[in-house]
């Protein structure tokens, strides 16, 4: 069972409205958020590709549940904010998630939009009276600098066309973290209409590697949020190196996607914007 690092909230908090602190890496570590995870109370190897990343960056989270945390279970990431510098403060949930899966094994892919270094937990909440957290720790920081953070945000939002550019999600597709080339059929179609994202895969991917497609999840309006896979929307690479994957976008509205395989805890894949009407 994981404990805060000494006394911690969760929920709407008590504390009088004023100025919370701003804490260092070394203070976050001092109260259990290490730059790696702390799993001291999860039990379990996690491995996280974090630490310092730019905005925008994907970033995995990936490891084995321990037995207390059923298959099928949800794991939520939520963000620490201090109200005072010895270690008090509270958690507050981000639409940010994932399913444990067969082999108790789970992999969390999202993105953080804010600037600053945050102290993170991630882990699942049993039901009942006596319900229970099973989880661990750890610190990320977002280079750069501007407004703390608002009140986390438990739902989806929504973002504008500029804030998903700059998340990484462009209408010419990001090959930045792709290495290969890709090509989309269209930036703009009636929900339902085929669209299709076809290029030459890099070095890296071999043939019969499978492809995913997922949808950005804005957690914020700076780019925050998580992926979540399109049901059904996979395409394995060809012998040639080439892929194709023609897909049918159902949910209405501008949204993210990204095409493409986890590699070494990394993502490698190509990310693009399509609006359905």
């Amino acid at each position: 069972m994981l404990l805060a690092p000494t006394a911690l909230a969760s929920g709407p908090s008590l504390e009088p409205a004023k100025k919370r602190p701003q804490l260092t890496s070394a203070e976050l570590a001092d109260i259990g958020f290490t730059v790696e995870a702390n799993t001291t109370d999860w039990g379990m190897p996690v491995s996280i590709g974090g630490g310092e990343v730019l905005r925008g960056t994907d970033i995995i989270i990936s490891g084995k549940a321990p037995d207390q945390v059923p298959v099928g279970a949800t794991l939520r990431l939520a963000r620490f904010y201090p109200f005072n510098k010895m270690g008090l403060g509270e958690f507050r949930p981000l639409n940010i998630k994932t399913v444990v899966g067969s082999g108790r094994r789970f992999s969390m892919r999202f993105q953080l939009g804010y600037p600053g270094v945050w102290g993170y937990h991630v882990g699942y909440q049993t039901k009942g009276a006596a319900s229970v957290f099973f989880g661990f720790e750890f610190q990320i920081a977002t280079p750069g600098t501007g407004a703390r953070p608002a009140r986390a945000i438990a739902r989806p939002v929504s973002i504008d066309p500029t804030t998903l550019w700059r998340a990484g999600f462009t209408k010419l597709p990001n090959t930045s973290a792709w290495g290969g080339t890709a090509q989309l059929s269209d930036t703009q179609v009636a929900a339902g209409t085929p669209v299709t994202i076809s290029g030459k895969a890099p070095p890296s991917v071999s043939a019969g590697d499978v492809l995913t497609l997922s949808r950005f999840i804005p957690t914020d309006k700076r780019g925050s949020g998580h992926f979540e896979p399109v049901v059904g929307a996979q395409t394995k690479v060809k012998s040639d190196g080439s892929y194709s994957l023609t897909m049918e976008l159902s949910k209405r509205g501008l949204h993210g996607y990204s095409l493409g395989l986890e590699q070494g805890g990394e993502w490698v894949g190509v990310e693009f914007q399509v609006k359905t009407t």
